[in-house]
């Protein structure tokens, strides 16, 4: 039946091959067991947006981050992994008079654009992040219409930032406590800011929950949605936002809709006349573990390679060889 198969999408295919690839798994092989690399390495994106902001992605246009007055990128160097993302950022500085504060062990080649080069210890970005939170906080410079009208939990939040004044926080990431005050300051009193963050927020332990953090100070802000203000999320792979965008995932449609909302299922029936699936397909790691215990027996990969970028790869290669049936389409 439909749910003994899966369908691994590309976070290096092209948004057409995507969506074509979902709406082949859901309308013609019955099942929301579609999944894609990219949601995999970028997980904390996904699980730290999506219920902290609504959209479990990038909340804005590129070319928006020219018109931006602060860009505060954190664990992230675009002119070698989003060059695009970097191009737009150096223009900003250089043209707009935009302030850059960079957040990063490393000098990257963005250092020298920088207003602000925090180089706080390894491992320690959610205690700077949480930090810069609680001085806007403590000084009254968030936008308090925005924090009441489109945000819960504020007073959990306060709670949970009492211990990081700046203080703590040098002791921490070794950034100097009054560091930590002027720049939060600037991120406060600019009227348009953006925040950039890449594989070092992401790929550290406990990275969702500095994803979160980043989605708090956006929100206190009040830049989520506001031309030349939001949060963006660079990716692993090439096209990981496209594939997700374009409904690879096993919990979501086209543009985030939900697949258990009926109303949103029956849209995409009438668009393609054929029923889609109810309920949460498999997610990758799911799909490899139940081809292993032989309960998906068949898979279509599209433009990725577990057995080479999956995690647990003996594993992987097991589950794969105990497939009955396996299709690779790879260049």
């Amino acid at each position: 039946g439909p749910n003994s198969l899966a369908v691994l999408g590309s976070s290096k295919g092209t948004n057409e091959e995507n969506y074509l690839l979902q709406r082949f798994a859901r309308t013609v092989l019955g099942t929301n067991n579609i999944d894609n690399g990219g949601r995999l390495y970028n997980s904390p994106s996904l699980v730290g947006l999506g219920p902290s902001v609504g959209f479990p992605g990038t909340t804005g246009p590129i070319d928006a981050l020219e018109h931006s007055d602060v860009i505060l990128v954190v664990g992230a160097d675009p002119t070698s992994s989003a060059p695009m993302v970097g191009y737009a950022i150096k223009r900003a500085v250089r043209y707009q008079g935009a302030r850059l504060v960079l957040v990063d062990p490393r000098r990257t080649k963005l250092s020298s654009f920088a207003r602000f080069w925090l180089n706080p210890a390894v491992g320690t970005d959610l205690a700077l992040i949480n930090g810069l939170a609680k001085v806007i906080i403590d000084e009254g410079l968030l936008d308090e219409e925005h924090v009441a009208r489109k945000t819960d939990n504020f007073e959990e939040l306060v709670s949970v930032l009492g211990e990081y004044t700046p203080e703590y926080v040098q002791k921490i990431t070794g950034v100097p406590a009054d560091v930590v005050r002027e720049v939060a300051r600037l991120f406060a009193k600019a009227s348009k800011t953006s925040i950039v963050y890449g594989n070092g927020v992401t790929q550290q332990i406990g990275g969702t929950n500095t994803v979160m953090a980043l989605a708090n100070l956006a929100m206190l802000t009040g830049d989520i949605g506001r031309t030349g203000g939001g949060i963006y999320a660079l990716q692993t792979e090439c096209n990981a936002q496209g594939a997700s965008d374009m409904g690879a995932l096993p919990d979501f449609l086209p543009g985030y809709q939900s697949v258990t909302d009926a109303q949103a299922r029956r849209k995409f029936e009438e668009r393609w006349g054929a029923p889609v699936p109810e309920g949460h397909g498999l997610t990758a790691v799911e799909m490899i573990h139940q081809a292993k215990e032989e309960v998906v027996k068949a898979m279509y990969v599209l433009s990725e390679n577990p057995a080479l970028s999956f995690p647990q790869l003996p594993l992987v290669r097991e589950a794969l060889a105990s497939l009955d049936f396996l299709v690779v389409q790879d260049m």
